[in-house]
């Protein structure tokens, strides 16, 4: 992880810390990662590219499964490829 990319995350961890902490609604926009959003939800949520969640190594499908599920109101998915395959998991 390059230091922007650091910087990017870091950042984002501490609006998710401080919304949830206060209980206010996220800003207008936001950009992020499933993950450091995780419990909390929005109006819209749009996905860029969802083939990345595939190319994904590890816990692809429960990273995909959390960004889905963070649209109270509506979801969109952009993909190049009209179907996801994740691979089995390893029980």
């Amino acid at each position: 992880m390059d230091g922007r990319h650091q910087s990017l995350v870091a950042a984002s961890e501490a609006v998710r810390l401080r919304l949830s902490r206060t209980g206010r609604a996220p800003v207008a926009r936001t950009i992020s990662t499933p993950l450091l959003l995780k419990g909390l939800e929005f109006d819209h949520v749009l996905i860029p590219d969802a083939s990345h969640y595939a190319r994904q190594k590890s816990a692809a499908a429960k990273s995909f499964y959390v960004a889905i599920s963070r649209a109270r109101h509506s979801l969109t998915i952009s993909s190049k490829t009209p179907i996801l395959e994740f691979p089995l998991p390893n029980l």
